[in-house]
C-alpha cells in the first residue's frame, strides 16, 4: 500500500504499516528504497527501544495500545510495530465529532478504560509521565487504550523522569517546588484532566490562553464540573483528594455501575451534554 501518514510527536513519525491494519513509530518512514520523511533527533534508536521496553513489562491488557516490538524498516534504522486504532486518538474523534458526542454513559465507559487502564499501568510500577486524549486511542465500542509511553519510565530508575504533561493536564505547585510534587498526584491530576476532556467532549479551559490556564490553576480555579457525570472524581483528582490510579477506577466502576442500573430501570439522569 503507498505510504501513509498519521501523526507527528515530539520525536517520532506515526505511519500505516504495509498491511493496513497496524501503525509504525519511528523516526524515518521507509516506502521500499526511498524515505519519505524523517526527523532528524539524536538517540532516537534508544528512545525507540526504551518504549518498546515500557510495552513489554506492561504487557497485554485490554486498555493499553498493543506493541508487537521492534522492527527493521530499512538497514540500521527501527520502528515501534503497534496496533493501530481505527478511530485514531480521542483529542482528534472528539475535534471531529465535536457537536454529536456519544451518549454520557457510553463517554463513562471511555473514561472507565482509561483509569482501567492507568491502574495496570502503575501496578506494574510505571509512570507514564504524558497522560493526554492525543496518547489515549479509541476503539470499536468506545473502548480505549492507553499508548505512547516514549516519556514513561520505571519506579526506582534512577535516570531523571521527562515528565511533559500539557499545561491543561499539570498539577499545579500548591507551594512545592516544581520537583517536588509526587509523582503520583501529578499523573492523577492529568487522569483527570483526561477524564474531564472525555465528559465534558473538550479541553478543560479550551479557550484560554497558556498564561491564563496558568493562573487559573495557581489560584485554584478549574472548570465547573458540578453539571458533568463524573464531575466529583475529576474534581478529587485535581485537589489529591485520591491516592492510587485504582481508586480512581474503583469510583468510575462504581458509577459506571449505578447508572447502568437506573438505565434498565427507566431513570434518567441529569447532566450536561
Amino acid at each position: 500500500m503507498p505510504y501513509k501518514l498519521l501523526g507527528i510527536g515530539g520525536s517520532s513519525i506515526v505511519s500505516a504499516s504495509s498491511d493496513g491494519k497496524t501503525a509504525l513509530k519511528g523516526y524515518e518512514v521507509w516506502d521500499g528504497d526511498q524515505r519519505c520523511a524523517y526527523r532528524e533527533e539524536n538517540g532516537c534508536e534508544n528512545l525507540l527501544a526504551k518504549e518498546e521496553c515500557m510495552y513489554r513489562l506492561l504487557g497485554q491488557h485490554a486498555h493499553i495500545l498493543e506493541c508487537y516490538g521492534l522492527i527493521e524498516v530499512h538497514p540500521g534504522v527501527h520502528s515501534l510495530h503497534l496496533e493501530r486504532a481505527p478511530h485514531g486518538n480521542v483529542r482528534e474523534f472528539i475535534g471531529k465529532n465535536k457537536t454529536t458526542p456519544p451518549s454520557k454513559h457510553n463517554r463513562l465507559r471511555m473514561a472507565l478504560g482509561v483509569s482501567n487502564g492507568m491502574a495496570h499501568v502503575h501496578a506494574k510500577n510505571v509512570t507514564h509521565c504524558d497522560i493526554s486524549c492525543r496518547n489515549l486511542f479509541l476503539f470499536p465500542d468506545w473502548c480505549v487504550k492507553v499508548g505512547d509511553f516514549g516519556s514513561a519510565i520505571v519506579d526506582g530508575d534512577s535516570s531523571e523522569a521527562n515528565i511533559v504533561e500539557e499545561i491543561r493536564y499539570e498539577l499545579p505547585l500548591r507551594g512545592r517546588a516544581f520537583e517536588d510534587r509526587p509523582s503520583i498526584k501529578r499523573e492523577l491530576f492529568a487522569l483527570g484532566s483526561a477524564i474531564y476532556e472525555i465528559m465534558a467532549w473538550g479541553m478543560p479551559f479550551e479557550d484560554l490562553n497558556t498564561d491564563d490556564i496558568e493562573q487559573k490553576y495557581a489560584a485554584e480555579e478549574f472548570p465547573d464540573v458540578t453539571r458533568l457525570l463524573a464531575g466529583d472524581i475529576i474534581h478529587k483528582c485535581w485537589t489529591e483528594k485520591f491516592d492510587t490510579a485504582k481508586d480512581v477506577e474503583e469510583a468510575i466502576k462504581k458509577l459506571h455501575q449505578k447508572v447502568e442500573s437506573d438505565l434498565s430501570k427507566g431513570i434518567s439522569f441529569r447532566v450536561v451534554l
